[in-house]
């Protein structure tokens, strides 16, 4: 047997036994949809909050998804343009003219990418 067929996710994953059902995970995973598209932006750290602990206690191996170079790059391509095109550039940080309204905007839009992929 070789070293990758060994360390493989399948192959590790049949070792953990299901303590959900599918219908459990996707329930989960459609709460942690509903609860961060539909918070307002000041009550958002909040709900992602809840939503990492849930998905902390229900399965912690997700978390390891966030630290594939795909997924960080996948976050950078969507998050960043905001911060140049929304709102009123008002800003400047080592003579990168930045907009504080788009900066929110970003935060936001990471804050929402974490939680669904985390919960996918």
């Amino acid at each position: 047997m070789t070293l990758a067929r060994k360390l493989s996710p399948i192959h590790i994953n049949s070792r953990i036994p299901a303590a959900f059902g599918t219908v459990a995970y996707l329930a989960i995973f459609v709460c942690s949809l509903a609860a961060v598209m539909f918070t307002p932006f000041q009550r958002l750290h909040w709900a992602a909050a809840g939503c990492f602990l849930i998905a902390l206690l229900v399965y912690p191996q997700a978390f390891i998804k966030l630290l594939r170079f795909r997924f960080l790059i996948l976050i950078v391509i969507l998050a960043t343009p905001p911060i140049f095109l929304v709102g009123q550039i008002d800003r400047s940080l080592a003579g990168i003219r930045y907009s504080s309204e788009g900066l929110m905007a970003s935060i936001q839009i990471t804050l929402r990418i974490l939680v669904v992929l985390v919960s996918i």
